[in-house]
């Protein structure tokens, strides 16, 4: 199945990384001539990437509404999917999970679940969490898991309902010029010879950025010539500005927000960090090694999955001690670094391929919808 047409379900078209494998998909889909459309479940954004979509002719739908289950909108979801020519429904995230898998079933189209996180989201109450588990397990024909430990984490609350594990991919960055590289660092006030550490992700307890501005404000005490580069926003960010200012490193922390050149940002860094507590197997992480860039990174979800010894170091979740051990091991030694930059770009060329991730996503989307055909 070359061109199916897919109708993709999403919670909001905010900065995450769910958000930004819609743009992968949309850019693969665009090469092969697959139509696609996106129903947002919140109002209409304004951001890279909406314009990246509308960039690769996916048609828009917002469907907002005051609550979770509002009537109206679940029966104008229902009349959408009827209505747009959809041959299989692929659903992101816990509202999406929820209103998009029922309001599928009742259209007569295939849906698909997507599971991103290899544990429950804790910004929503158990009650949905198992009103999601009960739509996925009657109203979707499958869910796909986006790492092996994902899949396992969900098969404990799906039962019997089949889960497949598709890996996340993304595009294979090109290098950076030099030039540009020195025009940002100079942007953030950083010198040539500054260590810069990065990490990119929403401002929510889960990426745990207290544990890594503890960790850097350690490393920072042996190396005062280093940055923490912070890329994101949300609703952590004042206690986090303020953790940073109480350990006196908030000349060194650079909460730079939303940004839409996080390429540059990565390109002018030398060590990427993951905090994180809770994942399933995030798109900062794998477009950091794409850049080239070692990795330090929590032992949760599929983060062992895609992050390899020759690139990257495992540690324990809020183990600050373990994080500033790691990146001053790698930072220290500009032969290692080197050496774990190169292993980590020829890593991502060979397992982080848009073209397989298509290639499997069509196979389960014709699987799908075979199955329905049969009943």
């Amino acid at each position: 199945m070359n061109k199916v047409r897919v109708l993709n379900i999403i919670d909001d078209l905010r900065i995450g990384g769910a958000q930004k494998l819609l743009v992968t998909f949309a850019k693969e889909a665009r090469r092969r001539c697959i139509p696609v459309g996106i129903v947002c479940l919140q109002c209409e954004e304004s951001n890279w990437i909406i314009a990246e979509l509308e960039a690769n002719d996916v048609s828009i739908a917002y469907l907002p509404a005051g609550k979770l289950l509002h009537p109206g909108r679940f029966w104008r979801l229902v009349r959408y999917i009827r209505s747009s020519g959809a041959e299989v429904v692929q659903t992101h995230l816990t509202y999406a999970n929820i209103l998009g898998s029922a309001a599928a079933f009742l259209a007569g189209i295939p849906a698909v679940a997507t599971l991103h996180l290899a544990g429950p989201d804790l910004r929503y109450s158990k009650i949905r969490e198992l009103l999601e588990t009960w739509c996925i397990k009657l109203f979707s024909r499958l869910a796909i898991a986006v790492g092996p430990q994902t899949g396992r984490l969900h098969a404990r609350r799906l039962g019997v309902k089949r889960i497949e594990v598709v890996l996340n991919a993304v595009e294979v960055m090109p290098p950076v010029p030099a030039q540009r590289v020195t025009e940002v660092r100079r942007s953030l006030g950083i010198g040539p010879d500054t260590h810069v550490l990065v990490s990119v992700g929403r401002f929510s307890i889960v990426k745990a950025f207290h544990i890594l501005i503890e960790a850097f404000a350690a490393y920072n005490k042996q190396e005062p010539d280093s940055v923490l580069l912070l890329v994101g926003d949300g609703e952590m960010r004042t206690a986090w500005e303020q953790l940073a200012k109480d350990l006196g490193v908030s000349a060194s922390v650079r909460f730079t927000g939303l940004r839409n050149d996080v390429p540059d940002l990565l390109a002018a860094s030398d060590l990427y960090v993951c905090s994180s507590t809770i994942e399933g197997t995030p798109l900062a992480v794998m477009e950091a090694i794409s850049a080239g860039l070692p990795v330090v990174s929590t032992n949760i979800g599929d983060l062992p999955e895609i992050i390899d010894p020759d690139f990257g170091v495992l540690v324990e979740p809020e183990d600050a001690e373990a994080i500033t051990t790691a990146a001053g091991r790698i930072l220290q030694d500009p032969v290692v670094r080197q050496k774990m930059a190169g292993a980590a770009r020829a890593y991502a060329q060979t397992h982080f391929s848009s073209v397989m991730w298509m290639d499997a996503l069509l196979l389960l989307y014709a699987e799908a919808i075979g199955s329905g055909r049969h009943k």
